[in-house]
Protein backbone atom coordinates (compact mmCIF):
# COMPACT_ATOMS: atom_id res chain seq x y z
CA UNK A 1 0.00 0.00 0.00
CA UNK A 2 2.84 2.80 1.37
CA UNK A 3 4.73 1.68 -2.83
CA UNK A 4 1.47 2.52 -4.35
CA UNK A 5 0.86 5.86 -2.36
CA UNK A 6 4.14 6.57 -2.86
CA UNK A 7 3.90 5.79 -6.83
CA UNK A 8 0.97 8.13 -6.94
CA UNK A 9 2.71 10.85 -5.03
CA UNK A 10 5.97 10.62 -7.62
CA UNK A 11 3.13 10.53 -10.94
CA UNK A 12 1.71 13.43 -9.75
CA UNK A 13 5.06 15.61 -8.79
CA UNK A 14 6.38 13.84 -12.24
CA UNK A 15 2.73 15.46 -14.20
CA UNK A 16 3.29 18.63 -12.38
CA UNK A 17 6.74 19.49 -13.15
CA UNK A 18 5.49 19.00 -17.40
CA UNK A 19 3.12 20.90 -16.69
CA UNK A 20 5.12 24.04 -15.00
CA UNK A 21 8.84 23.31 -16.56
CA UNK A 22 9.08 21.10 -19.30
CA UNK A 23 5.64 21.62 -21.33
CA UNK A 24 6.54 23.98 -24.35
CA UNK A 25 3.94 27.14 -24.88
CA UNK A 26 3.61 28.55 -28.17
CA UNK A 27 5.31 32.03 -29.56
CA UNK A 28 1.91 33.75 -28.98
CA UNK A 29 2.03 32.99 -25.11
CA UNK A 30 5.11 33.58 -24.99
CA UNK A 31 4.87 37.48 -26.14
CA UNK A 32 1.99 37.62 -23.89
CA UNK A 33 3.32 37.29 -21.12
CA UNK A 34 6.85 39.19 -21.88
CA UNK A 35 3.78 42.11 -22.95
CA UNK A 36 2.40 41.69 -19.88
CA UNK A 37 5.73 42.42 -17.65
CA UNK A 38 6.51 45.41 -20.21
CA UNK A 39 2.79 46.39 -19.87
CA UNK A 40 3.37 46.15 -15.47
CA UNK A 41 6.69 48.34 -15.69
CA UNK A 42 5.56 50.89 -18.04
CA UNK A 43 1.86 51.31 -16.21
CA UNK A 44 3.92 51.63 -12.66
CA UNK A 45 6.64 54.30 -14.57
CA UNK A 46 3.34 56.04 -15.78
CA UNK A 47 2.01 56.50 -12.38
CA UNK A 48 5.18 57.37 -10.30
CA UNK A 49 5.95 60.17 -13.11
CA UNK A 50 2.23 61.49 -12.59
CA UNK A 51 2.19 61.31 -8.83
CA UNK A 52 6.39 63.45 -9.57
CA UNK A 53 4.61 65.65 -10.88
CA UNK A 54 1.65 66.38 -8.84
CA UNK A 55 4.29 67.02 -5.73
CA UNK A 56 5.63 70.42 -5.17
CA UNK A 57 9.45 70.24 -5.13
CA UNK A 58 9.58 66.83 -5.64
CA UNK A 59 12.24 66.10 -8.67
CA UNK A 60 10.78 64.27 -11.54
CA UNK A 61 12.78 61.54 -12.75
CA UNK A 62 10.24 59.89 -14.86
CA UNK A 63 9.21 61.13 -18.05
CA UNK A 64 5.37 60.27 -18.06
CA UNK A 65 4.95 61.25 -21.83
CA UNK A 66 7.76 58.04 -22.74
CA UNK A 67 5.35 55.74 -19.75
CA UNK A 68 2.62 56.71 -21.98
CA UNK A 69 3.98 55.90 -24.97
CA UNK A 70 5.13 52.47 -24.24
CA UNK A 71 2.00 51.54 -23.18
CA UNK A 72 0.46 52.37 -26.23
CA UNK A 73 3.44 50.67 -28.14
CA UNK A 74 2.51 47.64 -25.93
CA UNK A 75 -1.19 47.64 -26.79
CA UNK A 76 -0.76 47.88 -30.09
CA UNK A 77 1.22 44.84 -30.05
CA UNK A 78 -1.08 43.37 -28.15
CA UNK A 79 -4.20 43.86 -30.60
CA UNK A 80 -2.00 41.84 -33.05
CA UNK A 81 -2.19 39.38 -30.64
CA UNK A 82 -5.35 39.35 -29.39
CA UNK A 83 -8.57 37.09 -30.11
CA UNK A 84 -12.25 37.19 -28.50
CA UNK A 85 -13.25 34.17 -26.94
CA UNK A 86 -17.28 34.04 -28.38
CA UNK A 87 -17.35 36.97 -26.58
CA UNK A 88 -21.44 38.01 -26.97
CA UNK A 89 -20.77 41.49 -25.69
CA UNK A 90 -18.30 43.97 -26.50
CA UNK A 91 -17.99 46.92 -23.90
CA UNK A 92 -15.01 49.59 -25.38
CA UNK A 93 -14.46 52.43 -23.01
CA UNK A 94 -12.91 55.50 -23.18
CA UNK A 95 -9.18 56.18 -22.23
CA UNK A 96 -8.06 59.46 -21.33
CA UNK A 97 -8.12 60.69 -24.70
CA UNK A 98 -11.60 59.24 -25.77
CA UNK A 99 -9.35 58.65 -29.22
CA UNK A 100 -12.70 56.93 -31.36
CA UNK A 101 -10.35 55.16 -33.52
CA UNK A 102 -9.13 52.90 -30.81
CA UNK A 103 -12.73 52.00 -30.20
CA UNK A 104 -13.38 51.70 -34.15
CA UNK A 105 -10.93 49.20 -34.28
CA UNK A 106 -11.55 47.48 -31.17
CA UNK A 107 -15.52 47.01 -32.67
CA UNK A 108 -14.11 45.65 -35.67
CA UNK A 109 -11.67 43.65 -34.49
CA UNK A 110 -14.72 42.23 -32.71
CA UNK A 111 -16.83 41.89 -35.38
CA UNK A 112 -14.58 40.29 -37.64
CA UNK A 113 -13.71 37.66 -35.25
CA UNK A 114 -17.27 37.23 -33.62
CA UNK A 115 -17.89 33.81 -33.47
CA UNK A 116 -21.75 32.72 -32.39
CA UNK A 117 -22.14 30.10 -29.79
CA UNK A 118 -25.15 28.26 -28.46
CA UNK A 119 -26.97 30.16 -25.59
CA UNK A 120 -25.09 33.33 -27.24
CA UNK A 121 -26.41 36.02 -29.69
CA UNK A 122 -26.12 35.17 -33.58
CA UNK A 123 -24.52 38.32 -34.15
CA UNK A 124 -22.35 40.86 -33.18
CA UNK A 125 -23.12 43.53 -30.13
CA UNK A 126 -21.69 45.69 -29.86
CA UNK A 127 -21.60 48.14 -26.70
CA UNK A 128 -20.10 51.71 -25.82
CA UNK A 129 -19.84 52.91 -22.42
CA UNK A 130 -19.71 56.88 -21.82
CA UNK A 131 -19.52 58.75 -19.03
CA UNK A 132 -21.51 61.91 -19.94
CA UNK A 133 -23.37 65.21 -18.01
CA UNK A 134 -25.75 67.65 -18.71
CA UNK A 135 -27.75 71.08 -17.09
CA UNK A 136 -29.74 73.51 -18.10
CA UNK A 137 -27.02 75.57 -19.36
CA UNK A 138 -23.19 74.66 -20.40
CA UNK A 139 -21.65 76.59 -17.68
CA UNK A 140 -24.11 74.77 -15.12
CA UNK A 141 -22.79 70.99 -16.55
CA UNK A 142 -19.21 72.41 -16.47
CA UNK A 143 -19.75 73.00 -12.66
CA UNK A 144 -21.52 70.05 -12.05
CA UNK A 145 -18.45 68.52 -14.51
CA UNK A 146 -15.75 69.83 -12.01
CA UNK A 147 -15.63 66.71 -9.72
CA UNK A 148 -14.83 64.69 -12.34
CA UNK A 149 -12.18 66.14 -13.27
CA UNK A 150 -10.49 66.52 -10.03
CA UNK A 151 -10.95 62.89 -9.91
CA UNK A 152 -9.25 62.02 -13.26
CA UNK A 153 -5.91 64.08 -11.79
CA UNK A 154 -6.27 61.49 -8.92
CA UNK A 155 -6.67 58.56 -11.42
CA UNK A 156 -3.97 59.62 -13.68
CA UNK A 157 -1.19 58.96 -10.23
CA UNK A 158 -3.24 55.59 -9.44
CA UNK A 159 -5.37 56.58 -7.03
CA UNK A 160 -9.06 56.48 -7.00
CA UNK A 161 -10.92 57.94 -4.36
CA UNK A 162 -14.72 58.95 -4.14
CA UNK A 163 -15.77 61.98 -6.09
CA UNK A 164 -15.39 65.41 -4.65
CA UNK A 165 -18.59 67.39 -3.81
CA UNK A 166 -18.91 70.27 -5.96
CA UNK A 167 -17.90 72.57 -3.50
CA UNK A 168 -14.61 70.76 -2.80
CA UNK A 169 -13.76 70.37 -6.50
CA UNK A 170 -14.12 73.86 -7.19
CA UNK A 171 -12.17 75.05 -3.95
CA UNK A 172 -8.97 72.72 -5.09
CA UNK A 173 -6.00 74.77 -6.21
CA UNK A 174 -4.39 73.21 -9.35
CA UNK A 175 -1.08 73.38 -10.33
CA UNK A 176 -0.70 74.36 -13.82
CA UNK A 177 0.28 70.81 -14.90
CA UNK A 178 -3.19 69.93 -13.53
CA UNK A 179 -5.06 72.69 -15.51
CA UNK A 180 -3.44 71.80 -18.77
CA UNK A 181 -4.30 68.23 -18.21
CA UNK A 182 -7.71 69.60 -17.54
CA UNK A 183 -8.12 71.73 -20.65
CA UNK A 184 -6.57 68.82 -22.62
CA UNK A 185 -9.53 66.37 -21.48
CA UNK A 186 -12.05 68.92 -21.83
CA UNK A 187 -12.69 68.77 -25.85
CA UNK A 188 -13.62 65.02 -25.55
CA UNK A 189 -15.82 65.10 -22.51
CA UNK A 190 -19.28 64.68 -23.17
CA UNK A 191 -20.80 67.57 -20.63
CA UNK A 192 -23.48 70.63 -21.80
CA UNK A 193 -27.12 70.72 -22.43
CA UNK A 194 -29.23 67.62 -22.91
CA UNK A 195 -29.56 68.39 -26.65
CA UNK A 196 -26.17 69.22 -27.21
CA UNK A 197 -24.81 65.90 -24.99
CA UNK A 198 -27.50 63.59 -26.73
CA UNK A 199 -26.17 64.85 -30.22
CA UNK A 200 -22.64 63.88 -29.37
CA UNK A 201 -23.48 60.64 -28.41
CA UNK A 202 -25.90 59.97 -31.48
CA UNK A 203 -23.05 61.01 -33.57
CA UNK A 204 -20.36 58.76 -31.43
CA UNK A 205 -22.82 55.67 -31.54
CA UNK A 206 -23.24 56.22 -35.37
CA UNK A 207 -19.18 56.63 -36.28
CA UNK A 208 -18.65 53.32 -34.05
CA UNK A 209 -21.76 51.49 -35.58
CA UNK A 210 -22.96 50.79 -31.97
CA UNK A 211 -25.34 48.73 -31.29
CA UNK A 212 -25.91 49.90 -27.52
CA UNK A 213 -24.66 53.21 -25.49
CA UNK A 214 -24.65 52.89 -21.85
CA UNK A 215 -24.14 56.46 -20.05
CA UNK A 216 -22.18 56.57 -16.63
CA UNK A 217 -23.45 60.25 -14.96
CA UNK A 218 -20.49 60.82 -12.52
CA UNK A 219 -21.44 63.67 -10.45
CA UNK A 220 -21.87 63.52 -6.55
CA UNK A 221 -24.56 65.80 -6.53
CA UNK A 222 -27.66 63.08 -6.36
CA UNK A 223 -30.38 65.84 -7.27
CA UNK A 224 -28.52 67.40 -10.65
CA UNK A 225 -27.77 63.89 -11.52
CA UNK A 226 -31.31 62.61 -11.98
CA UNK A 227 -32.17 65.79 -13.40
CA UNK A 228 -29.00 64.93 -16.14
CA UNK A 229 -30.33 60.98 -16.57
CA UNK A 230 -33.89 62.59 -17.07
CA UNK A 231 -33.07 65.19 -19.61
CA UNK A 232 -30.47 63.50 -21.78
CA UNK A 233 -33.31 60.42 -21.92
CA UNK A 234 -35.89 63.12 -23.20
CA UNK A 235 -33.33 64.56 -25.67
CA UNK A 236 -32.48 61.09 -26.91
CA UNK A 237 -35.90 60.34 -27.56
CA UNK A 238 -36.53 63.28 -29.92
CA UNK A 239 -33.77 62.30 -32.21
CA UNK A 240 -34.41 59.89 -35.10
CA UNK A 241 -32.03 56.93 -34.09
CA UNK A 242 -34.53 53.86 -34.47
CA UNK A 243 -31.32 51.50 -34.50
CA UNK A 244 -30.86 52.61 -30.96
CA UNK A 245 -32.95 51.58 -28.38
CA UNK A 246 -33.73 54.86 -26.27
CA UNK A 247 -32.35 55.57 -23.02
CA UNK A 248 -34.25 54.95 -19.99
CA UNK A 249 -36.20 57.78 -18.12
Amino acid sequence: MKTFIWLVILALAAFLGYQYYLKSISDEEKQVRQMEKEFRHASDLFVSAMRQAGETGLAAITDPELAAKKIKDIRGRLRELMVPRSSALLLAQADAARDSRVWSEAIALYRRLFRPRPGGPAAPHAAVAVAALCADSEAEAWRLWRPREIWRLGRDRGIYAPLPTVEEAHARVLTPAEAARIEALRPAALVGTPEQVAARIAALAAELQADEVAVLTPCPDSAARARSVRWLAEAWAALPQPALSPLPA
